[in-house]
């Protein structure tokens, strides 16, 4: 009937809102992944910014050299800085939270050691601040970035689900969509007055008698045509 066809259009119509709807947050969930692991990546930049500013410095001589790496590393802390605030609003999984407090485990460990290397540089001991390069600040910085790569890991695989939940939710809405659009379909063209007409007109009726006025038969013994009156098939 007509209401059906109307139910029918209702349910696509909120499928497809509802399609939408859900479009729409996992579109922001996978933009919040990927602005995690961009994060991410910019603390790892300046975490090798930082360690290759320091492998730098144990070989300089020159104080302005090595006062211009020296602004380099404060540089490359306040962007660290920043960039571990803007994560640590945007984490809300209990996983993430673990790996943030790894690397900043890591980080309390490496800064020290960086700070010493910087202290020997500046009181011109290279061969001891080599050493402690080698020893103690390289270590700790590979924990450091260790701690960054999986936590970027985390961030990717995080995000590649979201991404996987959106295609099947979209795939899902589609498919009832369509299979409810061309229900709707059907059942308008079987409850049309156009098809109504149509299957009418196709029943089986008795058919019309002769008209009396053109039933004429012709006699075979006198070959004269008989009028309508006597014609028994009219008669009937």
């Amino acid at each position: 009937s007509f209401a059906a066809v109307l139910l029918f259009l209702v349910a696509v119509l909120a499928m497809g809102l509802n399609a939408l709807v859900n479009t729409r947050a996992n579109m922001d969930a996978i933009s919040a992944s990927h602005a995690k692991e961009g994060t991410t990546n910019i603390m790892l930049d300046n975490i090798r910014d930082i360690y290759g500013a320091a492998s730098t410095i144990v070989v300089l001589t020159d104080p302005a050299q090595i006062q211009q790496h020296m602004d380099q590393v404060a540089a490359a802390r306040a962007r660290y800085t920043q960039a571990k605030a803007d994560l640590a609003q945007r984490v809300q999984t209990e996983s993430g939270k673990v790996l943030m407090a790894e690397v900043e485990t890591a980080l309390a460990a490496a800064a020290p050691q960086s700070d010493h290397l910087f202290e020997l540089t500046q009181k011109n001991l290279r061969d001891e601040a080599t050493v402690h390069l080698l020893t103690k600040v390289q270590p700790s910085f590979q924990a450091v970035i260790r701690a960054l790569d999986k936590l970027i890991a985390l961030e990717t695989e995080l995000a590649q689900k979201e991404e996987k939940n959106a295609r099947a939710q979209y795939e899902s809405a589609r498919n009832w969509m369509l299979g409810l659009g061309g229900l709707a379909i059907v059942l308008g063209l079987a409850t049309s007055p156009t098809a109504s007409r149509s299957r009418s007109s196709t029943r089986w009726k008795w058919p019309a008698p002769w008209p009396r006025a053109i039933c004429l038969r012709a006699s075979r013994s006198t070959r004269r045509m008989k009028p309508a009156s006597s014609c028994r098939r009219c008669s009937t």
